[in-house]
């Protein structure tokens, strides 16, 4: 009986702990699109309202725009949401802009169970939700003005990460396929969660040689049939336009530096490069939660940060809405890392944030939400329209940091003597 009223009051405090931060998270949100100027939106937001438009006349904008460089699924979101926002007489803008929110709470409360399960205290989850999400700038002025769909990638890599730890701890085959279903999902979205297959390698031994086919075929299946359907009836364009994708690069990291000492021709190579690299890391992440017998909370964490972060920090193209593709791991590793991985999230969180108010605040592409009250030859517009790269320095050290500390501590450990939490895998 005590035990069932434990249960129960545990269940009650977490409920309220979600009422509080996703109503905290609703009314930061709401609050900012009353307050900004209506077109202090970014060219994604406008482009995807003109797909919306180029599928409502019968175009295919695989075609006619250089908008779409993915699998189909957002594509398919698009024409689902212009639909409802016709039908409620509101902009298409203003529903993407809605749906995104709403996938953000989506996000706090996944991100408030996988806290939960690998030994986070309430009162530690709570302000981690708050000021991690809820009232995080980043997070408000992605969903809210830049409107692209990372935060979807982000949903369902934390949705796989707690499936896999359900699984690694002694859980049934299904939680095993149902982190197959979320990454294959993610991958729908973009290709980029694909990086964090060598995790489905936690246990692999327990599985048979056709479940782990069955997983493989749940992981690939969906974004290779959605995109042979676009193949097939342009196979030039979807080459061009979706396989052949590279995100532009010259205006962060390496790529930059590249600039910076002329050598533009080197591009080609360095991207063969990080190629090559970026699959190191997966090999270096799959090999070792492969040869233990138990993986620590700690180390799936950080190995999936590692591989995440390490994309835009290295890579040849560059995105600032990329970062929702990890930040709720950011916070997880905050919570349960170590102090070393601990200090460095504090340190980049701080320098993530100081970048994109500015960024944001002032770049017409993203939005610029201070725009309106500057001049177009104002200082601060020409210093971040010119001199971009300068501005974004300090957040590429940051990710540099960050990466460094988070390979050391997947490759060396926690020589600090953390203390197992409640979220310990067992052993089998």
């Amino acid at each position: 009986m005590t035990s069932l009223r434990t249960s129960k009051f545990l269940s009650s405090a977490r409920i309220r702990d979600l009422v509080l931060v996703t109503g905290v998270s609703l009314c930061a949100r709401l609050a900012f699109l009353t307050w900004k100027d209506p077109d202090a939106i970014s060219y994604d937001l406008r482009a995807w309202s003109d797909v919306a438009r180029r599928l409502a006349v019968g175009e295919n904008p695989y075609v006619s725009t250089d908008f779409l460089n993915w699998p189909p699924l957002w594509m398919q979101l698009i024409f689902g949401l212009d639909r409802i926002a016709k039908a409620l007489g509101i902009s298409t803008v203003l529903a993407i802009e809605l749906f995104l929110i709403a996938v953000e709470v989506g996000v706090i409360v996944a991100t408030h169970d996988l806290l939960f399960a690998v030994g986070c205290s309430r009162r530690k989850r709570r302000w981690v939700l708050l000021i991690g999400i809820a009232l995080n700038p980043i997070c408000i002025l992605l969903v809210c003005q830049h409107g692209n769909f990372d935060v979807l990638v982000g949903f369902s890599v934390v949705l796989f990460l707690s499936a896999i730890i359900r699984w690694k701890r002694g859980g049934p085959i299904e939680d095993w396929f149902l982190a197959c279903f979320w990454l294959g999902l993610g991958t729908t979205l973009k290709v980029v969660p694909i990086v964090l297959a060598p995790l489905l390698l936690v246990g692999i031994r327990r599985l048979s040689r056709a479940a782990r086919l069955l997983g493989a075929a749940v992981v690939l299946g969906p974004a290779a049939y959605g995109l042979s359907v676009l193949y097939v009836m342009n196979p030039a364009e979807i080459t061009r336009k979706v396989i052949g994708y590279r995100s532009l690069p010259w205006r962060f990291g390496f790529t930059r530096l590249l600039r910076v000492f002329h050598l533009e021709h080197w591009i080609g190579v360095y991207s063969i490069l990080f190629v090559g690299a970026l699959l190191a890391c997966m090999a270096l992440v799959g090999t070792n939660v492969l040869r233990r017998v138990t993986v620590p909370d700690g180390t799936l964490i950080c190995g999936a940060l590692l591989l995440l972060a390490f994309i835009p920090f290295a890579g040849p193209g560059y995105g600032p809405q990329y970062i929702y593709w990890f930040w709720p791991l950011v916070l997880v590793a905050f919570a349960t890392g170590t102090r070393n991985v601990r200090e460095m999230t504090i340190l980049f969180s701080a320098t993530a944030a100081a970048t994109y108010l500015f960024e944001y605040a002032f770049r017409a592409t993203l939005g610029g939400f201070l725009l309106g009250h500057f001049s177009p030859t104002h200082p601060l517009v020409l210093f971040t329209t010119g001199r971009l790269p300068a501005l974004r320095l300090p957040l590429f050290l940051s990710y540099a940091v960050l990466v460094g500390a988070l390979l050391l501590s997947f490759t060396v450990g926690d020589r600090d003597g953390e203390v197992a939490s409640p979220g310990e895998p067992i052993r089998r």
